[in-house]
């Protein structure tokens, strides 16, 4: 699910010092949902914050002063906790495998520690989800499997 209108994305990756106040704020509305156990608003707090994550993390290396892989995996943590209480485990490991994908392709410098963080993720939750080497294994990501896009990175691409 995408949040952020065409006009909202690009002052996102236009502004990142506005991406990071937003980015604040519904942080922390999500954290407080999530404390107050109003998951489905928590849910799509976390998803905004994700998704700010993304638009900024799409751009070019030292777009970002402030924006790094944590901004992504720290609402994504929460989402994906969530989904495992719902006993969604498929959409986590798509979740998860996304992620991996996104800085496989970004060819950023924060790729070996973010898999790390989705290995150990997996791990923790390796009863539910089963193996975490399926987060290793580089030939799902080096297929030539057509990622589509949102309309949001094909704006960050062109910015």
């Amino acid at each position: 699910m995408r949040f952020f209108c065409p006009a909202h994305a690009t002052r996102i990756i236009n502004d990142e010092n506005s991406a990071l106040s937003s980015w604040n704020e519904v942080t922390n509305r999500g954290m407080l949902a999530y404390m107050e156990c109003r998951l489905q608003p928590a849910s799509l707090y976390f998803s905004a914050s994700h998704e700010i994550a993304q638009l900024r993390l799409s751009l070019q290396q030292g777009a970002n002063r402030h924006f790094s892989s944590q901004h992504l995996l720290k609402p994504l943590e929460f989402l994906l906790e969530m989904l495992i209480a719902d006993g969604k485990y498929q959409h986590v490991k798509k979740q998860l495998v996304l992620t991996r994908r996104f800085f496989l392709l970004k060819q950023s410098p924060e790729q070996q520690s973010v898999a790390q963080w989705l290995f150990q993720f997996q791990q923790r939750y390796q009863e539910q989800l089963g193996a975490p080497a399926t987060l290793t294994e580089d030939a799902p990501e080096r297929e030539a499997v057509a990622v589509g896009l949102s309309l949001h990175w094909q704006l960050a691409a062109k910015a």
